[in-house]
């Protein structure tokens, strides 16, 4: 995958440490990478914005998705910082 090629992926689960998120595109494990997390306000979702990180992270685990339509994704954080929305 080209530099600064934006893809966008959806997180099923969140840790301290790391990520899983379903993605249409292809990632190698080993990759180092960098992502921005979007996380809503579990209060009132229209008024609070959402928490934003921006995480550097390596990709641990690649797997197809058994109805073909991705890949399901284990990232490791390895550093981050919130930042404004």
């Amino acid at each position: 995958m080209a530099a600064n090629t934006v893809v966008q992926t959806q997180t099923i689960d969140v840790s301290r440490d790391g990520f899983y998120c379903y993605s249409t595109s292809a990632f190698s494990p080993g990759a180092d990478i960098r992502a921005v997390i979007e996380i809503p306000c579990p209060c009132d979702l229209s008024a609070a914005p959402a928490l934003v990180l921006r995480c550097d992270v390596c990709v641990i685990r690649v797997e197809f998705k058994a109805d073909g339509s991705g890949y399901g994704l284990g990232c490791k954080i390895l550093d981050y910082c919130v930042c404004r929305p």
